[in-house]
């Protein structure tokens, strides 16, 4: 989905967090984060909805600092060798708390990453509502959709008990049926690995 098209129906209220961000920062802002908060559901803390948001609707945008290397823990992968984690000064930001789904609720975009210049700028994340969210539901994505292989041995998804390993574990049946949703270096990295 084109960025224009998912910024149509922005959230028209202004950012009021403790979370580090500009208590006048405008609702879409990167780093705004005022139609969610983190709460605990099913057991672990998660990512939730502060009000309605309809399927389609921008909730946040969000960017951090780029590294060459997995290192677990609050890194999503964005390139084919590059993850965005959180900055120091940023602790725990709300979306290092976007839980896991097979049938997630929240897609990720990004413009892909230009590997070809000498220092590379950290990409600006846009999560969209794959669905009308009602107040309090959980916001997930799908980590396979951005993994290609994760760090360790993955983890057990809490809905299914699958094993969420990354993209790279799944069937080719799996890959096949959600490589169109998968981000851009999940698809080349496919490509390149069908070669």
């Amino acid at each position: 989905m084109l960025l224009s098209s998912m910024l149509k129906r922005p959230l028209a209220r202004l950012c009021r967090l403790s979370y580090r961000v500009s208590s006048t920062a405008p609702a879409g802002a990167v780093g705004c984060f005022s139609a969610v908060h983190v709460a605990q559901h099913n057991d672990m803390p998660s990512l939730l909805s502060r009000t309605t948001i309809h399927a389609g609707e921008m909730i946040f945008q969000f960017t951090g600092v780029l590294l060459d290397t997995n290192t677990g823990d609050r890194c999503l992968q964005v390139g084919h060798q590059h993850w965005l984690t959180p900055g120091a000064e940023e602790g725990e930001p709300p979306w290092v708390f976007l839980n896991h789904s097979f049938e997630p609720t929240v897609h990720l975009s990004h413009l892909p990453l230009d590997s070809s210049t000498a220092a590379l700028k950290p990409p600006i994340l846009t999560a969209t509502a794959n669905m009308t969210l009602t107040e309090n539901a959980p916001l997930t994505i799908d980590y396979t959709l951005h993994e290609y292989k994760m760090f360790g041995d993955g983890f057990v998804c809490s809905e299914t008990d699958r094993s969420v390993r990354g993209f790279h574990f799944l069937t080719d049946k799996e890959q096949e049926g959600i490589l169109s949703k998968a981000a851009h270096h999940i698809q080349s990295l496919h490509d390149i690995n069908m070669q």
